[in-house]
């Protein structure tokens, strides 16, 4: 059975390169540092809501996907950034926590596949991807990094969540299985990374 615990071994070097990487448009030149978009459980979605999510994988990390979200880099994020404010659960947010759903849920439900065993998660993305991955995080009980992201503490307090999630519970359940210990949403890690060559 996948569980949505992090794999320690992932660094948040490794997280922060992902959550750079995920804002390219064209998934042909996604992958960074051994990392790959994972075309087992996801490909890339560049939503016309601005949502930019891919899934990533590495071989040194068989077992484990990284789920990571670009921030604002359009005019139509805008309307998104002001969920944190509202606490209103916008369109991105609620695409990316579906995707999320139907990642962790579909690994479920192949766990009999040895690709899928023991599969684990863990999200990363920056600014308005940051704030949907605290809320993909929270939701899923996922550990992550975020980098400049606002929190996102209101949007998960509000009773639209709250219903979209009891919808989703409903069409995924198996990516609720393991949420004992669900991490705090709003904690703050900035770390910055520019144009860094090895």
């Amino acid at each position: 059975m996948p569980t949505p615990n992090n794999n320690n071994s992932i660094t948040y070097f490794e997280l922060a390169l992902l959550a750079e990487d995920v804002y390219k448009k064209d998934i042909d030149n996604r992958g960074v540092n051994g990392w790959e978009p994972d075309v087992i459980t996801g490909t890339a979605n560049n939503f016309d809501s601005g949502l930019q999510i891919q899934n990533y994988q590495n071989a040194t990390h068989p077992n484990h996907t990284v789920i990571a979200i670009a921030g604002t880099n359009g005019l139509n994020d805008w309307d998104d950034n002001v969920s944190f404010i509202t606490g209103g659960l916008s369109e991105q947010f609620q695409q990316a926590l579906t995707y999320a759903a139907q990642t962790i849920d579909t690994a479920a439900k192949n766990s009999e596949d040895t690709k899928t065993a023991n599969k684990t998660f863990s999200v990363t993305g920056h600014s308005l991807g940051g704030g949907i991955a605290q809320a993909i995080a929270y939701t899923f009980g996922l550990n992550g990094v975020t980098l400049d992201a606002p929190g996102a503490s209101a949007i998960v307090a509000s009773k639209e969540y709250q219903v979209f999630i009891a919808s989703l519970k409903e069409k995924y359940p198996n990516a609720f299985n393991n949420i004992e210990d669900t991490p705090n949403v709003g904690e703050h890690l900035l770390i910055f990374v520019r144009n860094v060559h090895w």
